[in-house]
């Protein structure tokens, strides 16, 4: 079975994932995202008809241009696991199919198997058996002490890996370390999802000072649901985060704001509960901190552009030197960098050795 992938968007720079396989008579989705600059979305036109749409997890950038997909579409099926499709936007498909860890087979005998991603709850990488095979990441972590990740895929002769770090190689514990100045200030305000790195930081901030952080409704709305569905999480972190629990002060109980570390989302401080944090922090009130992409057109970018805010990014996506490991697991011969900017292609071709790198093309899979 031969198959073809291109990015429709997602290729060569930080933009919406958004890939088109067509195999087996079959035209599918990989993600249908928006942002996560202000503005940013896939284009969908002239893609004629789709069969199903399928997902690697629920962050906006990988979801949020569903409702104009189910415009456009129709009734097209999205496949994701469950705690996915309880979190899709207002206005997505209204046919949604779960996906379970381990093998699936979708509509035309088409077989999709799942893999723990290591970045978000209920996250996963999708492989699909096409061809010489097909492997997506979506967006992947191998550090997080929270999220549990499956290393060992298939074997897949085309890979979309994340780039999202491009030539990027900083050791995780050097990340880690630059953020022992932030808990240790007398009070911080760092910027985190919910669905993601934001219970993670809570747990480190936890255990770097002797004061409790103050944690948003979301992020501790987000450890209850982690509690409650541990199947991606690694063996303990469930433990580690009940304990967080007891540990963590809501916002509005030490108001405002409280002298301690303060996580909160979103994580662009477009809403949610740092968007009035940030918008009422002076200067004096002590670092604010971005702990992710900081996306053009939002409150967090003026922020750091004026000075008020710094970026310093919490791990959550592969080094280059991972990257690199994955492709020789899966015995890639293809390469595709998602979300990374493409200027570092030559970086990309060294560090991923006889592989060719593939960005603005449509790859055929053998």
């Amino acid at each position: 079975m031969t198959a073809t992938v291109r990015a429709i968007s997602g290729g060569g720079g930080k933009g919406p994932a958004c890939f088109l396989v067509e195999a087996a008579g079959m035209r599918l989705l990989l993600d249908c995202g928006a942002g996560p600059d202000e503005g940013m979305r896939p284009d969908l036109s002239g893609l004629g008809p789709i069969d199903a749409i399928l997902l690697s997890h629920a962050h906006p950038d990988h979801v949020d241009a569903l409702p104009e997909a189910a415009d456009r579409f129709g009734p097209v099926p999205v496949y994701a696991t469950p705690p996915v499709l309880q979190a899709l936007p207002a206005g997505a498909p209204a046919d949604r199919r779960p996906l379970a860890l381990g093998r699936n087979r979708l509509a035309g005998e088409l077989a999709v198997t799942c893999g723990r991603s290591g970045h978000a709850p209920g996250g996963v990488w999708l492989h699909l058996a096409i061809g010489g095979g097909l492997f997506y990441a979506g967006d992947m972590g191998f550090d997080s002490v929270l999220f549990a990740v499956d290393a060992e895929p298939p074997t897949a002769r085309v890979a979309i890996l994340d780039a999202s770090y491009g030539d990027d190689d900083t050791p995780h514990e050097d990340r880690l370390a630059a953020f022992a100045p932030i808990f240790a200030a007398r009070r911080s305000l760092l910027l985190a999802p919910a669905g993601g790195r934001g219970p993670e930081i809570a747990l480190a901030a936890a255990a770097a000072h002797e004061r409790k952080p103050a944690v948003c409704d979301a992020n501790r709305a987000a450890i209850d649901r982690l509690i409650d569905d541990p199947a991606w999480l690694r063996p303990g972190a469930g433990t580690m985060l009940d304990s967080l629990r007891r540990r963590i002060e809501p916002i509005e109980a030490v108001e405002p704001p409280p002298e301690r570390a303060i996580i909160a989302a979103k994580p662009n401080a477009t809403g949610g509960a740092a968007k009035p944090l940030l918008e009422g922090w002076g200067r004096d009130d002590g670092p604010v901190v971005a702990t992710g992409y900081v996306a053009a057109g939002t409150p967090v970018r003026r922020a750091v552009e004026e000075g008020r805010a710094v970026a310093l990014r919490w791990p959550v996506h592969p080094r280059l030197s991972q990257n690199a490991a994955l492709a020789r697991t899966l015995g890639a011969e293809v390469v595709v960098p998602a979300f990374g900017d493409a200027r570092h292609r030559a970086t990309w071709a060294k560090a991923f050795a006889l592989t060719r790198i593939a960005l603005d093309e449509t790859v055929e899979i053998r």
